[in-house]
């Protein structure tokens, strides 16, 4: 029916609205607010395409990132999908935090979610983290920013496909000649120690979960739940043809391990991700009527199930085996393992363990 009645852009965002098993109450959801709940402002600008309006309410930049979206409301132009991943707006929030080439800077940039989540733009965003980080990070954070725009500029136009650790390098040593040799590495975030998987406490059980979007694919998640010992007694992976933001992505991941958990009778869980804005939204209890909400919803219900939870932040690399479950070879589904785990996380298994070194 949805194939008969709707233009192919419109049934493409239809059928990528994630669903509840729950079946609640239908609701309405402003699509132009992060928290889907209806403001004037956002509808002045629907309406009016006032590009200035956005201009002096974004009070952290006096310049514009010509994205798609800003462009398309001086042209004639409704092309607004991100030229580089194919699956949302090309928004200034978009290019500098979610895409491919924003999330592969950030993590390598030691500065990984510092965005979060909850930000109408990506002038709101940075200002926050600004007004809350010391100065003498201010320039490294900028000088990322600047990373980011010129490697994804390079992807789309030259065709050559980022390099995280170019990048990163050549940030840190701008920054190194910026601040002269007297202050060598001012402004810079040196690469703190590797921060791996730590174990539960007593008669708890770790939940680590991650969630991925593969370009011009679908969306994907792993879950892999262990002991105290690190052993591993349950994982799994999940892949669909759903173009999900990351931000999606990632509540599914946490809401599919948990259900998997349940389902395997574990209801007493630490879990981890290595997505603060989520980490940040559970913890302060976050409600609103967007998807990203919905599935909130949905991971509270669970929640309540459980006989003891607690949610905690993990940095990328005390994630690796979520990571990589996350990351097997294309097939669409959930796969469970119980025993005969994939070869691919064996290694993983057992160096990311805190005693051991090597």
């Amino acid at each position: 029916m949805i194939n008969e009645l709707f233009l192919p852009f419109e049934r493409e965002r239809i059928l990528g609205i994630p669903l509840s098993s729950r079946l609640p109450e239908d609701r309405l959801c402003w699509d132009l607010e992060k928290d889907g709940e209806y403001s004037v402002r956002s509808a002045y600008r629907a309406i009016s395409g006032d590009v200035d309006a956005e201009l002096r309410t974004s009070s952290s930049s006096s310049h514009k990132v010509w994205s798609k979206v800003g462009l398309s409301k001086r042209l004639q132009n409704d092309d607004r999908v991100c030229g580089l991943c194919g699956v949302e707006e090309e928004t200034e929030l978009h290019c500098m935090r979610d895409c491919i080439v924003a999330r592969l800077l950030w993590d390598k940039s030691w500065l990984e979610n510092v965005l979060g989540v909850g930000h109408s733009s990506f002038g709101d965003a940075a200002l926050a983290y600004l007004e809350k980080s010391p100065k003498s990070g201010h320039g490294f954070f900028m000088t990322v920013c600047w990373a980011i725009w010129n490697a994804r500029n390079r992807w789309i136009f030259v065709g050559e496909r980022c390099n995280p650790q170019e990048s990163m390098a050549y940030v840190n040593k701008l920054m190194v000649e910026l601040g002269g040799k007297e202050e060598k590495g001012r402004g810079c975030v040196a690469p703190a120690a590797r921060q791996r998987w730590k174990p539960p406490q007593r008669n708890v059980w770790k939940l680590n979960v991650d969630g991925g979007v593969v370009e011009g694919v679908g969306s994907c998640a792993g879950a892999v739940i262990r002991g105290r010992d690190g052993a591993v007694v349950m994982c799994m992976t999940w892949m669909g043809e759903e173009r999900w933001s990351p931000a999606i992505v990632e509540a599914k991941a946490l809401l599919m391990g948990l259900q998997a958990a349940v389902e395997c009778g574990y209801r007493r869980l630490v879990v981890e991700s290595d997505c603060l804005g989520l980490i940040n939204a559970l913890d302060s209890r976050e409600r609103g009527s967007s998807c990203f909400h919905l599935i909130l919803d949905d991971i509270y219900h669970v929640c309540r199930s459980l006989d003891f939870v607690s949610s905690s932040f993990v940095h990328r690399e005390g994630n690796t085996v979520a990571h990589e479950l996350a990351h097997l070879p294309w097939v669409v589904g959930s796969r469970f393992w119980f025993d005969n785990f994939p070869s691919c996380i064996d290694d993983l298994l057992s160096s990311d363990l805190p005693n051991n070194e090597n």
